[in-house]
């Protein structure tokens, strides 16, 4: 009965997507191909994402290794650590289910970093962002041969 109303809700993280590269493409377009802004444009994006995140997961992290009933819930590999500390995606057959260990949610984050990543390409440079976004667009069409199935493509 109520969930008509609201089967709209699946759409959300694709419209989170949408908004958030609105808004960056909004707030840089000027920036786009002069690559002496390329460097701020990443301060402020690292600023924007990693200090919260780090508070949140280290909190996270370190409350679930203080209590024995979520210590083995949380990896113990400094390496996968150290590539969830920097939002690096893994694969999530391996990790977590999402590729995001401790933060489960933290998928979209990392989503957002490799979006973050591809308009600084397109900052620093109008031919390494076209190489880019061709590479990336190859990659794409060959998923629909069978190949590519694999990680990271399959991130």
């Amino acid at each position: 009965m109520f969930s008509i109303p609201f089967s709209f809700g699946n759409a959300g993280v694709e419209f989170f997507f949408v908004l958030s590269g609105f808004i960056i493409f909004t707030a840089h377009r000027k920036d786009l191909f002069k690559a002496h802004k390329f460097f701020d444009y990443l301060r402020k994006r690292i600023i924007r994402i990693y200090p919260t995140y780090w508070i949140v997961f280290l909190t996270t992290f370190l409350l679930a290794i203080a209590s024995p009933g979520l210590r083995n819930a949380v990896p113990h590999d400094l390496f996968i650590i150290a590539k969830s500390l920097l939002l690096i995606p893994q694969d999530p057959a391996v990790i977590g289910g999402t590729g995001a260990p401790v933060i489960i949610v933290a998928w979209t984050l990392q989503y957002e970093i490799c979006f973050y990543l591809f308009f600084a390409l397109m900052i620093l440079s109008r031919w390494v962002s076209m190489i880019a976004g061709i590479s990336l667009l190859l990659i794409y069409l060959a998923s629909f041969q069978g190949f590519m199935n694999f990680f990271p493509y399959s991130f």
